[in-house]
């Protein structure tokens, strides 16, 4: 996956998804390429940088596949995917097959693939790509017919983003528990999200998580910000006390989480965190924090806080 320069709220979790679900994407955008392994997340020296670029056999030839997310319309992203796949077939010297997907708008105009031609009329190049427009695919259609790992994208389908519609893919992975399943929950969550514009339906989300806390506590993202703190706080809260234990537990969690995901809150959070005294506040701000969609966002979790104890 080649991603723009700038962060968007949904980079890290299309990043995670396509690495986790790799045979999963390869099986719904080419049917019968088989995940080999991941090539190199970049192109060393060269200026231009991949998240993830897939290797896969594809009949009977070893191939790349490398996807581009957009979420906004892109006038340059032709010329983009080109140089991309010029630049991976230069340092990997394999067949790249070029994909971009649209999670919410743009895409409509492309018609691949792209042309040009010489000053008499010839044809100079030509390049064949793939588009996906979310929109343009019903959301019973990918829960019918695509692979269980593409069902996170789900709410930016045709029809995706209503609540009875999420709750069917929640739904399902919640009823096979296990390290993938949770993430997937976690993902879900995440692109539900970004995709829902009503008010009430973000309620919803909001209280349907609620419910699954649980399972989602336990993904790894979670479990590893989780860990870490604990780690770093045990040998400062073994003789302390059973609160103030947790007490540092959890401070030191938030800080991992913060310096790590929004490094620039991490001077307020430290004034912030530091007037708490109730480690059941701070536990549950490790879990709002932890799904916080931007750097924004968190910013207003801090805030609340602050008012809450002043």
């Amino acid at each position: 996956m080649v991603v723009e320069k700038q962060d968007k709220p949904y980079d890290n979790g299309v990043k995670r998804l396509l690495a986790l679900c790799a045979q999963d994407f390869l099986d719904w955008l080419a049917p019968g390429a088989t995940f080999t392994g991941k090539r190199s997340e970049t192109y060393q020296s060269l200026t231009i940088e991949a998240d993830i670029l897939h290797e896969g056999v594809w009949y009977d030839s070893n191939e790349l596949f490398l996807v581009e997310i957009q979420s906004t319309p892109d006038s340059n992203i032709e010329q983009r995917l080109l140089e991309y796949t010029v630049l991976a077939r230069r340092y990997h010297k394999r067949f790249v097959n070029a994909y971009v997907i649209f999670l919410r708008d743009g895409g409509g105009t492309l018609k691949p693939p792209l042309v040009h031609k010489r000053a008499d009329g010839q044809t100079g190049l030509i390049f064949h790509y793939d588009v996906i427009i979310m929109r343009d695919i019903a959301a019973q259609d990918l829960l019918e017919r695509a692979p269980r790992g593409v069902w996170p994208l789900i709410p930016f389908a045709g029809g995706g983003a209503r609540p009875e519609v999420v709750d069917i893919v929640l739904t399902s992975f919640a009823a096979v528990l296990n390290e993938t399943t949770r993430e997937l929950l976690s993902l879900t969550a995440l692109f539900a999200s970004l995709a829902f514009t009503d008010l009430q339906d973000r309620q919803w989300l909001e209280r349907r998580l609620a419910m699954l806390e649980d399972i989602l506590s336990e993904a790894p993202l979670y479990k590893s910000l989780i860990a870490r703190g604990k780690e770093e706080g045990r040998e400062e809260g073994r003789e302390e006390g059973r609160e103030e234990g947790r007490m540092l537990s959890a401070l030191n969690t938030l800080t991992v989480l913060f310096q790590e995901s929004f490094p620039q809150l991490h001077a307020l959070a430290q004034e912030t965190l530091s007037a708490i005294k109730d480690p059941n506040v701070l536990e549950r701000l490790i879990i709002r924090v932890a799904r916080a969609r931007d750097e924004q966002e968190a910013k207003k979790y801090l805030l609340e806080i602050a008012q809450q104890k002043s």
